[in-house]
């Protein structure tokens, strides 16, 4: 994963407390603690990895009830990982402060897409995907499901490694992943 771009984004928003959803082992908390020292900075997963700084929480829980509140929430290759992606953004919305930061990095559906359909046929000898994915959401899909509760995007970049091809004539690069950087009205 391209860190250079990912830590842009996160030292562009200006936080002072940041939840990692999805933390696994801890390594964006940290990560973002080293780069950070004075912010804080915390992480949550439904699993227990035993990462450092990280607790065990559901967001897609009816009753998630996470007390603290936070000016940045960073989901990086969570969301496709999410029960109900919905019931998540809105528990994770009440947890951030007017004026805050959603940063979703992702794996973009379109590259996941080709690599997997180029290793169907035999052109790779690697695997595309994850199998604990319960959906590859896109960014239109996430907007979708933020702009309800008062979030709007501010940046989609795409980054990593690129797939240059072809199509009816036109000229394509797909990289694989997308930054997706949303702001709380407030």
């Amino acid at each position: 994963m391209d860190l250079d771009a990912l830590f842009r984004v996160v030292r562009e928003t200006s936080f002072t407390a940041m939840l990692d959803v999805g933390c696994g082992t801890g390594f964006m908390v940290r990560e973002t603690r080293k780069r950070h020292p004075a912010c804080r900075v915390e992480g949550i997963d439904r699993f227990d990895f035993d990462g450092e700084g990280c607790s065990v929480a559901d967001v897609c829980s009816v009753d998630f009830s996470w007390q603290r509140r936070y000016d940045l929430l960073t989901m990086v290759h969570a969301v496709n990982h999410l029960v109900d992606p919905k019931r998540a953004i809105e528990n994770l919305n009440a947890r951030l402060e007017p004026g805050g930061h959603l940063l979703i990095a992702n794996p973009n559906p379109a590259f996941v897409k080709i690599i997997r359909t180029l290793n169907a046929h035999g052109y790779l000898e690697t695997r595309g995907g994850d199998d604990t994915v319960i959906a590859y959401l896109g960014a239109a899909e996430i907007d979708r499901i933020v702009n309800r509760y008062g979030l709007h995007r501010v940046l989609h970049r795409e980054y990593g490694e690129a797939i240059r091809c072809t199509v009816h004539g036109v000229d394509l690069v797909i990289r694989e992943r997308e930054l997706l950087l949303y702001r709380k009205r407030g």
